[in-house]
């Protein structure tokens, strides 16, 4: 059995503060695969030093996509078998826009701006020093610069909705044309 690395769940209204932990249950889930949660509060635990990270048959893999790789050699998990190559670059493509793009807008919202709010929802009332990951989030400062290099940077508490609707309005057409055309192959109406 798949041994499934994540964050407790900490955050109102979401499954786990991680888009990738979400993403690799929301795989699992969907594609009928036994798991266990394994809940992590350090990602240093994990072979590339973040979360999620999966352990199976002995072997630690880390990076959601590099599990998700890693899953489709060793037990031929794929979503996305039965799509056709358009349909399999489109799924591609919108994925890594959301992935890359949204990360930084969730990353600036939580982690820079709404820091207080975040810290209260994961922590708790633990003492926050203490936490194994504290050593990475005192540097708020530091994630800051790196933040202004992704394009997100100088994004502000009012926008992070416009620029998530931006960076998702490209996805949303995709996904409409993309089931008209699946539909439309298969015989059925839309």
């Amino acid at each position: 059995m798949i041994r499934l690395h994540i964050f407790p769940d900490a955050l109102k209204g979401t499954p786990n503060p991680s888009q990738f932990c979400v993403k690799l249950e929301a795989v699992f889930r969907l594609a009928g695969v036994p798991y266990e949660i394994c809940p992590e509060m350090n990602p240093a635990t994990g072979p590339k030093g973040k979360l999620p990270f999966i352990e199976f048959e002995g072997e630690r893999v880390g990076d959601s996509a590099l599990i998700l790789d890693y899953l489709k050699e060793k037990i031929g998990l794929d979503l996305d078998d039965g799509l056709t190559s358009s349909e399999r670059a489109l799924s591609h493509m919108i994925e890594r826009r959301v992935e890359e793009r949204l990360y930084w807008v969730i990353v600036h919202s939580r982690w820079i701006d709404n820091w207080m709010q975040t810290k209260a929802a994961i922590f708790g009332n633990t003492l926050f020093f203490r936490s194994p990951i504290s050593f990475r989030m005192r540097h708020a400062k530091a994630s800051a610069a790196r933040l202004s290099g992704t394009g997100s940077g100088g994004i502000r508490e009012r926008k992070y909705i416009s620029s998530a609707r931006v960076i998702l309005r490209p996805c949303q057409c995709c996904s409409v044309t993309s089931r008209s055309s699946s539909a439309r192959r298969r015989g059925l109406q839309m």
